[in-house]
């Protein structure tokens, strides 16, 4: 693992988002950026890993990488539903939301085993 890289695995437990942004939060200490963008990408994170937790029930994987004034951050799960922004007439479900809000680009990806759900900043 490059010191420009964090990968964190996961169990689907109500824990998972604490240890994703306790761990992401450790690793962003030694990274370039702006205090509210460390922020703003532990809240992401924190909300893409509870959403792999409540929506796919699968082991996760919390994937970081910073170059070149990027952070990009990743959750791989085993389920190949795609995620989707809830309406505004739906109750609950913001998470997603709050990540397009916070985050300069955000998208998904089928894998092999299943989907990543990914964000992008600039730093």
């Amino acid at each position: 693992m490059s010191e420009n890289t964090l990968t964190i695995e996961l169990d689907p437990v109500p824990q998972a988002p604490f240890i994703a942004r306790r761990s992401l939060s450790n690793w962003l200490q030694s990274i370039d950026c702006a205090e509210e963008t460390k922020l703003d990408a532990v809240l992401a994170a924190s909300e893409l890993v509870a959403n792999g937790v409540v929506h796919t029930q699968s082991p996760l994987q919390l994937v970081a990488m910073f170059d070149d004034g990027r952070l990009r951050l990743e959750v791989h799960d085993h389920d190949h539903t795609p995620p989707r922004l809830r309406t505004d007439e739906e109750v609950g479900g913001y998470g997603l939301k709050i990540v397009s809000c916070i985050a300069d680009g955000w998208g998904w990806e089928p894998t092999p085993a299943g989907k990543r759900v990914w964000v992008e900043t600039l730093c």
